[in-house]
């Protein structure tokens, strides 16, 4: 009987798993086939209405990740291991969205999006809440999403240290970034002032695509993975902001030429009608990124699926 039982739970496991693995992937997918099949804009030749725009991220207010590093979107869950009799998992006990306002700007001009209610292909980061700094974990703390409340691990937490995890969705200030949505282009839209290190990081990114190459391509190899893309526009972009704090200081930037205005070419939002997706990286890196991992995806999920019916219809005898 316990044979019988256990086979069956087991097999079920399997195709429900799989199951989920295979619809997980058909959809991931579907995101590919819509970014190869719409046209990606610039900025300034963009036309309101469904779009795919690549630039770089750029915060519209102050926001830091679960390393405390600058960024301009951020999704967490904080999660404990739980133990169980017949099994143990992470489990999400808390969960925060920051759904601020931030820049997506290319050479040719600016849009602010609006991330609330996209679906998000951004790579995920995991950290113990004990490495953690005591501000970031309060942060978490005072702004957790009420909606999605259980409950939140201490600031000190002891022995317990290891049963809570943060997972992290984060896009980094500078980033490569795509998104697919809604551009409004309103005629009420107005020119929008910007710091001294957007100015300097602007510049940059309006320079010549082999000088960017070379910032991404962090070991050299001629080639670039949209890891070392994110890294490189990072530290480009702390770069404009220590090149401005340091001309600002020098005087070598009178404060008449402090306030830097550009005109927002339109606000992109989550399409009513057509899926909307924001990613950390441009089309090119999004293609390989879905498609590497979405075929291993699909077979293991297609096999979970195999194995689990062949253990339902070949179940021990109950007898």
């Amino acid at each position: 009987m316990r044979s019988h039982d256990d086979a069956l739970q087991f097999g079920l496991y399997l195709l429900g798993g799989g199951g989920l693995v295979v619809a997980y992937c058909l959809k991931r997918w579907k995101r590919r086939r819509r970014a190869m099949d719409v046209a990606t804009s610039t900025i300034s030749s963009a036309a309101q209405g469904l779009v795919e725009l690549q630039g770089y991220a750029w915060p519209s207010q102050k926001l830091s990740s679960i390393y405390d590093k600058d960024c301009v979107f951020r999704k967490v869950e904080i999660q404990q291991y739980v133990r169980s009799k017949n099994s143990s998992r992470w489990q999400t006990i808390s969960k925060y969205s920051s759904n601020t306002p931030f820049f997506l700007v290319d050479s040719t001009g600016v849009v602010k999006v609006e991330p609330a209610d996209f679906t998000y292909d951004i790579k995920e980061q995991t950290l113990a809440w004990e490495d953690m700094t005591p501000k970031s974990k309060q942060f978490l703390i005072d702004n957790v999403d009420k909606g999605f409340f259980s409950s939140m691990p201490p600031l000190e937490l002891g022995f317990l240290s290891g049963s809570y995890r943060c997972q992290e969705q984060a896009i980094m200030m500078g980033s490569p970034i795509m998104v697919h949505g809604n551009l409004w282009a309103g005629a009420s839209i107005k020119k929008v002032k910007f710091s001294l290190s957007f100015k300097e990081f602007f510049k940059r990114i309006s320079g010549d695509d082999q000088s960017l190459m070379q910032i991404k391509d962090i070991n050299k190899d001629s080639h670039v993975s949209d890891s070392e893309a994110i890294d490189g526009m990072y530290f480009l972009a702390e770069r404009a902001h220590i090149d401005a704090s340091t001309a600002q200081q020098d005087g070598v930037i009178n404060l008449d030429e402090q306030a830097f205005e550009m005109v927002l070419s339109g606000i992109v939002k989550k399409h009513d009608m057509y899926p909307s997706f924001i990613a950390d990286c441009h089309q090119e890196h999004l293609i390989k990124r879905i498609g590497i991992w979405n075929t291993l995806g699909l077979w293991a999920g297609a096999a979970a699926m195999i194995a689990g019916l062949y253990m339902l219809l070949n179940l021990p005898n109950s007898f």
